[in-house]
């Protein structure tokens, strides 16, 4: 039976010893994993066995629980970690680190690639998605004189970019330094932990050491019960349940709250909820589903909205656009699209498709303008995004597309205020108009757009 606890305890424990004898090594004796050994040790040589194996064994398991949590934290900020590339194309051909690259440089971004380093497009059209940066969820377009940043991925033409900033010092480096330098943030109750081991630690190991041998120095009574009873005094004396419970807890809160895809900064952030009385939501992926779908349609005179649908579903049949993929998906629900039989698509700008005998035209209003289309009505001022359609040069109508509301949201906004939450605001990369429909959406009233992930930081 002895060697079956023996066996146990050193499974369990062997990290804790390896710990405390590096502790050892280098001067530093008196923490929790030394006190957690000579505890164990203790519990062996005074016969309870059971007592030796089971503190290492619940201690060893708590802190498994405790690994598993911080390591489910980790892996949501994967994506987060991956936003820069790790190459730059040249406009001479030339693949190097985008940390080579000096400012003034002319590079090329093909389409599909992650934009290297912020700059401003010299040449080429296209959309850009720019929401693992941003969190705006509608592609931009993008032409000679816009901005971009890296970590955009360019969607369908190849653009020519004029670097503007240094790989150290873009927006993407700026905001993985936010996110690395607060996973090192520990809370007051986790900082009180490790003074307390430093105090705590040495009272013990002394007091069991005096226990063990003043009584039998000075009133002349046998070593061996006064040893035992000071082994006991350390076994009790093991502040397992406090060293395990608080970075636990912390860290399983984190580890669950980012299971429900809720990001926290670190533990003393955790601390804080209790004093709670404004909370700031992003809107793209936390308030809204993070996709495109089509909101409404806006046939012209004359036109049927299912004909609207169709002529731009097949309009867009072959295009890779993320608009043009909520467009199909939404006219598949009730009837497939028919296929173009010539098709031809203009980067930023739209596309072209012969089906059924009709000439279709979908894409922005500048790219209907430049296909002559007659009928046009004044520009789309709403939220979203919008795709013009139009048949054989007569124009038929628009496609409004959104990122909608979660169907919860609204609902976790009013209990946040019934909770007493007195201020809940929202911030956004994309348009004032998109970030107001949705808090007017969800009953938020404090509503700002068109702001980058670290100057999100600065703003609150």
């Amino acid at each position: 039976m002895l060697a079956l606890y023996l066996a146990s305890w050193l499974v369990a424990g062997y990290r804790v010893l390896a710990s405390a004898l590096r502790g050892i090594a280098r001067g530093k004796v008196f923490d929790e994993n030394f006190l957690m050994s000579i505890a164990t040790v203790g519990a062996f040589l005074i016969g309870q066995w059971s007592e030796g194996a089971a503190v290492m064994l619940f201690y060893n398991l708590g802190e498994m629980i405790q690994e598993s949590a911080v390591n489910k934290s980790r892996r949501s900020i994967t994506d987060l970690m991956d936003v820069r590339p790790s190459s730059a194309l040249l406009a001479d051909g030339r693949e190097v680190h985008p940390a080579e690259v000096a400012l003034g440089d002319a590079i090329r971004v093909v389409p599909g690639a992650k934009v290297p380093l912020d700059g401003v497009v010299e040449s080429g059209f296209s959309s850009v998605d720019a929401s693992r940066l941003t969190g705006e969820s509608v592609p931009r377009d993008v032409g000679p004189g816009s901005e971009v940043l890296a970590g955009f991925v360019n969607g369908g033409g190849e653009l020519v970019v004029r670097v503007g900033a240094r790989f150290q010092d873009t927006a993407a480096a700026r905001m993985l330094s936010l996110v690395e330098g607060a996973q090192a943030r520990k809370a007051r109750a986790e900082r009180l932990i490790t003074s307390f081991s430093r105090v705590y630690t040495p009272i013990v190991t002394v007091g069991a050491v005096l226990l063990a041998l003043i009584p039998p120095l000075v009133l002349r009574a046998a070593f061996e019960p006064w040893v035992s009873r000071a082994l006991v005094f350390l076994v009790i004396s093991c502040p397992c349940a406090f060293v395990i419970s608080v970075p636990l807890g912390f860290f399983g809160g984190i580890g669950g709250a980012a299971r429900l895809g809720v990001l926290v900064k670190g533990a003393d952030f955790l601390d804080a909820l209790a004093k709670t009385r404004a909370v700031v939501f992003d809107k793209t992926g936390t308030l809204t589903r993070g996709a495109l779908s089509v909101s409404r349609l806006e046939p012209a005179p004359g036109v049927r909205e299912r004909d609207l649908l169709d002529l731009a579903a097949a309009a867009e049949s072959r295009s890779t656009h993320p608009a043009a993929a909520a467009i199909r998906a939404h006219a598949a629900a009730s009837s497939p699209a028919a296929d173009a039989i010539e098709y031809r698509e203009r980067a930023g700008f739209g596309t072209i498709a012969r089906v059924g005998g009709h000439i279709l035209v979908a894409g922005s209003r500048r790219h209907l303008e430049a296909e002559g289309v007659s009928g046009l009505p004044p520009p789309f001022a709403g939220s979203g995004t919008c795709v013009e359609i139009a048949r054989d040069g007569e124009y038929a109508g628009r496609v409004v597309l959104a990122d909608e509301p979660k169907a919860d949201a609204a609902r976790a906004v009013a209990e946040l205020k019934d909770l007493g939450v007195s201020r809940v605001a929202m911030l956004s990369g994309d348009s004032r108009l998109a970030a107001r429909s949705v808090a007017d959406a969800v009953g938020i009233d404090e509503a700002h757009a068109e702001i980058l992930p670290h100057e999100k930081v600065e703003r609150f």
